[in-house]
Formats: C-alpha cells, sequence, structure tokens
C-alpha cells in the first residue's frame, strides 16, 4: 500500500495564522471556496512539510516561486510548524517542518521531525534520510510532475510557441534537470575557454622564447663591451668580480691614509653577488673622502668667505646708491622749491595775504548788513520817495531806497566778491607751500634712512674682513682686493685638489670594472634560468597539457550529447508508458470532432539536441493549432495525469492533489474532468483536489463514487487566518 494523508495540521503557514486541522479520512478530499481564502496555502502546507526549501526559488522552475514566502508576514516573530500524517500498510509515519527566527538578524532556522510507526522519533539529518527513504527518494520536481498539479507548471504548456512548450514538457516529466545541466554547460562557454587557454600556453612558450633570445642578445653585447675595456678573459668570472674589488679596496685605503683620513670599515667581498651592496658602501665612502680631504675643505672655507665678501660688496654697492638717489631727490627738489626756509617764508606770507583780505571782506561784509537792514526797514514803511542823505556815502538822494538798493548791487557785493577771490588765491598758495614743505620733510627723511642703511652695511663690511673701517675708508676698494687674494689662495689649491681627486677618480674607474663583469654574470645567471624552465619537465609537458584540453574539451562536448541522449531516452520512456492513459484521458475530457485521438511524440531538436514535443492528431498533423483554450487545459491535464497513473508502480504515493483544474474549461470539459477524475481515483489510493468552480465542485460530488470529505473555505482575514467547516 503507497502513503495516503491521513491528518495534516498547520501554524503560521503562508495564510495561516493560528493552528489549523484537518482530518483526510475518505479517499477523495475536496477543498471548496472562492479564491484567497486559504485553499492553496493548505495544499502548500503538504508540499513543503515533505520537501521544505526546495519548493522555493527558481530552481522549482515555478516562475511565481521567486521569493516565495513560507511564513505569514503578519506573524512577529514567525513561527511555521506543520505536521503531516501519512499512512501506509505498516503503520503511521508523522512528519513534522517547522521554521522559526533563528535571531535578531532575521536569520531563519528550518527543522524537521520524524516519527516511524515504531515511535521512534529522529530529528535533523537523519529525520531527512529516513525521509528520504519513506518517499523512495522522490524529488520535488517528481512530486509536481506526478502527484501535485501545480497550476502554475500546468498553465505554461498552454502555449502556442513550440520551444516554451518544450521546456514546460519537460517540467512536467521531470526532466527540466537535463535542460539545465545542458544550459550550465553551454554557458561556461567551455570552447571559448579552450582558445583562450590554449593562446595562453602558446603565449607562454613565445614569450619564454623571445626572453630567451633577448638575454642571449644581452649577454652577447655585454661580451662586446668587455673587449675594449682593458678587462682580461680570465677576470670575466666570479674569482675576477673578487680579486678585482679586493684591489679597489686597497686603493682606497692607501688615499685615506696619504691623505690622513679614515676609512669605513668594509668587509671583505665572499661572492659576486653580494657586490651590489658592497659598490653603495664603496661609492658613499669615495663621496665622503672627496669631501673631507683638506684642500677641499680649505677650497671650501674660502668659497665661502669669498661669497661673504661678494654679498658685502653687493649689499654695500646697493646701499650707496641708494642714499645717493635720495641725496640728488633732495637736492633736486630744493633746486625747484627752494629750502625748509624759504618755504616757511612762502608760508607765512601767503597766510599774512589771507588775515588781511579776511579783514577787508569783513569789514565789507558789515555795510552789506547795514545795507540789507535799511532795503528791509524802507520796504516795510513804504514812505514815498523823498530827498535823503545816504547814510554810507553821506550824498543826498531823491529816492533813498533806490539808492541803497543801487549801492549795494554796484558797489559793496562786487567788493566783497573780490576779497573772497583773493582769500581763495592765498590760499591756495598756501597749501602748495604746505605740500611742498611735506615733500622736503619726506625726502629728507628718505635720505637719513639712506644713510643709516649705509653706517649699517659699513658695519656688516667691517665684521666680514675683520677690519674697522671708517668714513674716509672705500669699501668697494677693500673687498675687491681682498677677493682677489683668496682667488689667489684658491688657484693654489686648485692643482693639489685636482691631484687627489683624480686618485678618487681612478678608484671610481677600476670599481666600474668588477660591475661589468657582475652584470655581465647576471645576464649569464638570468639565460640560464630561462634555459631551465624551457628544460624543466613542466614546461615541457605544455604540448601534452594542450593536447589534454582539446581532449577534455571533447569529453564534455561528449557528456552533453549523452546528457541529451538521456533526457530524450527518458522521455520517450515516460511518455511511451503514460500515453495510452493521457490519449484516454484527452480523448474523454476534450471530445474533439477532429482531435478523437492524441499522440505525443518526442523527438531531439535538429539544432539544439533538446526534447522536442508534438501533439500530432489520427492524421499526423500538429494538433495544438486546431484546439481551443479548454482543449490545451484538458491535455494538460490529461498529461499530467496520465503520468501521475502510469507512475503507480515507481511512485511512494498514492494520492495525487489538483489545484483548480477547471481554468478554460467549459461545462462539457468539466462534466467529463469528473468522470475522468473518477477513474483517476479508482487507480488511486487518495485524490485530493481544491477548487473555487461551484459547477465542478457539484459535478464532484456527483461523479465521484469514492467517499468523500469536503472542506468549504469561507472567509479569510489576517487576524484569524482562514476559516473552513467539514461538511
Amino acid at each position: 500500500m503507497a502513503l495516503r494523508i491521513a491528518e495534516l495540521t498547520v501554524k503560521g503557514f503562508r495564510g495561516f495564522m493560528g493552528e489549523k486541522s484537518f482530518k483526510f479520512e475518505n479517499p477523495a478530499v475536496l477543498l471548496l471556496g472562492e479564491n484567497h481564502l486559504g485553499k492553496s496555502s493548505t495544499l502548500n502546507a503538504i508540499e513543503w512539510c515533505l520537501f521544505g526549501g526546495e519548493c522555493e526559488g527558481k530552481e522549482t522552475d515555478i516562475r511565481e516561486r521567486v521569493n516565495w514566502e513560507v511564513a505569514n508576514r503578519n506573524l512577529s516573530p514567525p513561527d511555521v510548524d506543520v505536521k503531516l500524517t501519512l499512512r501506509s500498510s505498516d503503520g503511521e509515519y508523522q512528519i513534522r517542518r517547522t521554521l522559526k527566527q533563528k535571531s535578531r538578524r532575521n536569520a531563519m532556522l528550518e527543522e524537521l521531525e520524524f516519527r516511524a510507526p515504531s515511535g521512534s522519533n529522529v530529528v535533523g539529518a537523519e529525520a531527512q534520510a529516513q525521509l528520504s527513504q519513506l518517499i523512495r527518494s522522490s524529488s520535488f520536481k517528481d512530486f509536481s510532475a506526478t502527484v501535485y498539479q501545480h497550476q502554475e507548471v500546468i498553465r505554461s504548456v498552454l502555449t502556442q510557441e513550440p520551444k516554451n512548450r518544450n521546456q514546460a514538457i519537460d517540467r512536467l516529466l521531470g526532466l527540466s534537470a537535463y535542460r539545465e545541466l545542458i544550459g550550465a554547460i553551454d554557458s561556461a562557454g567551455i570552447p571559448a575557454w579552450q582558445k583562450l587557454v590554449i593562446e595562453a600556453l602558446t603565449d607562454l612558450q613565445n614569450e619564454v622564447k623571445q626572453a630567451l633570445q633577448l638575454r642571449k642578445g644581452d649577454l652577447e653585447a655585454k661580451r662586446n663591451e668587455l673587449k675594449g675595456t682593458g678587462i682580461p678573459d680570465s677576470d670575466l668570472s666570479p674569482e675576477g668580480v673578487l680579486r678585482l674589488t679586493s684591489g679597489v679596496l686597497k686603493l682606497l685605503s692607501e688615499f685615506a691614509e696619504s691623505a690622513g683620513l679614515t676609512l669605513s670599515p668594509i668587509a671583505n667581498l665572499e661572492s659576486w653577488r653580494g657586490f651590489n651592496s658592497l659598490e653603495v658602501t664603496i661609492k658613499r665612502d669615495i663621496g665622503r673622502l672627496r669631501a673631507e680631504v683638506p684642500e677641499a675643505r680649505q677650497q671650501n672655507d674660502l668659497f665661502s668667505q669669498r661669497g661673504a665678501f661678494q654679498n658685502a660688496l653687493i649689499k654695500w654697492t646697493n646701499a650707496k646708491r641708494a642714499k645717493d638717489e635720495a641725496a640728488e631727490r633732495l637736492k633736486s627738489s630744493q633746486a625747484k622749491i627752494g629750502d625748509e626756509a624759504t618755504i616757511m617764508a612762502r608760508l607765512k606770507e601767503q597766510q599774512s595775504r589771507i588775515e588781511s583780505a579776511e579783514g577787508q571782506r569783513d569789514s565789507a561784509s558789515e555795510r552789506s548788513s547795514l545795507v540789507q537792514e535799511g532795503i528791509k526797514t524802507l520796504l516795510k514803511v513804504a514812505l514815498p520817495p523823498v530827498q535823503m542823505k545816504c547814510p554810507l556815502c553821506g550824498v543826498a538822494s531823491p529816492d533813498l531806497l533806490a539808492h541803497l538798493q543801487q549801492e549795494w548791487e554796484s558797489n559793496i557785493k562786487a567788493q566783497i566778491a573780490e576779497f573772497q577771490k583773493s582769500i581763495d588765491i592765498a590760499k591756495n598758495e598756501e597749501q602748495s607751500a604746505l605740500r611742498d614743505f611735506e615733500d622736503n620733510k619726506k625726502l629728507q627723511s628718505q635720505l637719513q634712512i639712506a644713510m643709516l642703511e649705509l653706517d649699517k652695511v659699513r658695519a656688516e663690511v667691517s665684521k666680514a674682513i675683520g677690519l674697522a673701517l671708517g668714513e674716509q675708508d672705500d669699501p668697494v676698494a677693500i673687498l675687491t682686493a681682498r677677493t682677489g687674494e683668496i682667488d689667489d689662495q684658491l688657484a693654489r689649491l686648485k692643482d693639489a685638489l685636482a691631484q687627489k681627486q683624480e686618485k678618487l677618480n681612478a678608484v671610481e674607474i677600476e670599481l666600474a670594472k668588477p660591475r661589468a663583469i657582475v652584470e655581465l654574470l647576471a645576464l649569464e645567471d638570468k639565460t640560464k634560468t630561462i634555459e631551465k624552465i624551457q628544460g624543466s619537465p613542466e614546461y615541457k609537458e605544455l604540448d601534452t597539457l594542450r593536447d589534454s584540453i582539446a581532449q577534455w574539451v571533447s569529453d564534455v562536448e561528449q557528456l552533453k550529447e549523452a546528457v541529451k541522449a538521456a533526457s530524450n531516452d527518458e522521455a520517450k520512456t515516460k511518455i511511451g508508458e503514460a500515453g495510452k492513459a493521457i490519449d484516454q484521458f484527452f480523448r474523454k475530457m476534450a471530445a474533439h470532432p477532429v482531435a478523437n485521438q492524441v499522440n505525443l511524440d518526442v523527438t531531439a531538436d535538429s539544432r539544439t539536441g533538446l526534447n522536442s514535443y508534438e501533439l500530432k492528431g489520427p492524421d499526423g498533423k500538429d494538433l495544438v493549432p486546431i484546439l481551443s483554450q479548454g482543449d490545451l487545459n484538458a491535455l494538460a491535464l490529461s498529461i499530467f495525469l496520465g503520468l501521475s497513473t502510469s507512475s503507480d508502480e515507481s511512485s511512494a504515493f498514492g494520492f495525487i492533489m489538483l489545484d483548480d483544474p477547471s481554468q478554460s474549461l467549459g461545462a462539457q470539459h468539466k462534466r467529463r474532468l469528473a468522470e475522468v477524475l473518477n477513474e483517476v481515483g479508482a487507480r488511486k489510493e487518495m485524490l485530493i483536489l481544491s477548487t473555487m468552480d461551484g459547477e465542478l465542485s457539484e459535478l464532484l460530488q456527483a461523479k465521484i463514487m469514492k467517499a468523500k470529505t469536503t472542506f468549504r473555505f469561507t472567509d479569510w482575514d489576517a487576524t484569524h487566518g482562514p476559516t473552513f467547516e467539514e461538511l
């Protein structure tokens, strides 16, 4: 007896909140109700309890399973608990799968528990091992192909596009793993990889050959170069490097001793490979000795003293020129505007003129006030013209008002304006004198500063030459004479210093000889290294490796062809076993006037080698173009039911599950589907079916002859999950 479901308890799974239980007491179980009430979640709970994570993700070949949510999103924290009781001839098996939040980081932990009829209870890996043994290692894909009709998979068969239909039927037959393996091999780009590897191996061999040619060329050029250096062939060896280096150290030691200097401690060279570091030490000592020979120190001191004299001469020359230029500017200015006494006399003269003109202007202003007051008075009394004496000029006037007005206009106003003009001219002259006074002061100040700076430089020159200079001494002549004396001393030192430097130059020339030999030996080493690489077993294996890669690529291609052949053979076997049932079920459900027979043929695609399926009628022609949407759905259901019933002997499951199988089916299709399901129910121990279709549910109640358990789903809310009743 194969496995059948006895009881299901669900908590926190997808649409479920609190714990709900279902007892599957009869061989036919119907889940009825509208959409979104929890029917599909009930069927999903069965497969998740059996297969866990295998039900999720794109690996299922079900697009809707990508980002599939197992835990009810309204539960916090998530707490999923599904228990499934399976019954067989040897008793009941209990499977419990849970999913809980493992940590605050929302990591989820899935656990499995398995209880056998004997009462033994195991968890974890042992539970998975016993469950796999119980279901005969069936995979989720096997389950979805022959036990649980997923509407998502059935729907993908209903397509007019051959490529998509081929993939869908492969999934329905549980053969998509073959396609995935072939796709993985193709996506690996093995031929392109082979090309890159072969090119890389060839490039490596070419680079080794080119490097060896370059090294040999460099080696030959270095040998030719050494022929002109006077180094004997007997010294072109490691021993020659040691001998010549020892000679260099001896020359350097003798020079240091003759010059009264100390040479740094230098260890003897033990191997030509240590020459580079020793050479750095020797060159550093040569540089130090060049600077420390007595003549060099004297020369440096004289150069420093000569530089100080030249700087002092430049500063004196600049300061003297600045003082002379300041004196000349003052002299030139005084020639134009006079000295300070002359400018002060001008200033006083203009101030006196301003004072006199302002007095005259003020007197005239007083008269102006009297006239204006008289005019105002006469205008107020409005007297008739009468002869009166002018209070200003004493002249009798027949009309005093007119006379005063004329006096204001013609004499007083003009006098005041003339006096003001004189004042303005005098003030301008006063301002000019003040500016001249300030300019003279500024030029005197500049001259004073230049003289102080000259005295300061005179003191610096005195310090530089070690002699106090007076006003009567000529610093230029003294500094020039002292510089000449230093030049004479430098000339006398030059020859002595040149001899010392020439000896050190000779040491450096001798040092270049072992350096050249070391370069030759290094080139010989590099050449030998490349020759060693070229002669190594690993390098010689490159050609063998190239052949091995070609063979491996060929093996992969043969493997791919073997996978295609295995997929094709398995498809033919499954279709051969289920073909009669598929034809029988389709003819009964569709009752098509033309498509009164269906043959599902499988061949290998001529281009890809993948499975290619053709649905042909009795005349050998393609059936798909003449089938309605309902006929296509009937055909897809026929394939599933045919596979399900033909797998009885190999399958561990004695039940099948269908989810909303009546989509796109008309009334006649539904009636015939109910009849077909009755036949399937007779072959399987249990039939579980979910539908929202009231018409189909009535047909199932009437057509299925086995005892039925019916659950009617009436409501669903986020707080309680599904509400249902057992009828």
